[in-house]
């Protein structure tokens, strides 16, 4: 199934892209914090559903996000999270649509 460029009306989820930045508190540590990094409009191109993973509980949900091109996600985007109402997803692929038109993200939810 191949990624075609989304016309504007299509892009009609409000995700959040989030960024993990390592700072130091009050006594010296190291500790990790996750703050919002970009809110953009994006359109879900393929929702996997779940599988099990070695007869476990666990399962895994993998989604096709397309948002609009940034050379910041680009560059850095697989280092992010993506949260989707109330669910975070790991960005595992990121790709360009287009010559600097949209990107492709390629998200996993492990449970």
């Amino acid at each position: 199934m191949a990624v075609r460029k989304p016309y504007i009306g299509q892009m009609d989820r409000k995700i959040k892209i989030l960024k993990v930045v390592n700072s130091k508190d009050r006594v010296g540590q190291e500790k990790s914090i996750i703050e919002v990094y970009s809110e953009p409009w994006a359109k879900l191109h393929s929702d996997f559903g779940s599988e099990d993973i070695d007869m476990a509980v666990m399962s895994s949900v993998s989604r096709v996000y397309v948002i609009r091109w940034r050379s910041d996600i680009e560059r850095d985007g697989f280092k992010m999270l993506i949260e989707d109402c109330g669910v975070r997803y790991n960005v595992v692929s990121v790709s360009q649509l287009g010559r600097r038109s949209h990107l492709i993200l390629k998200c996993v939810n492990e449970q």
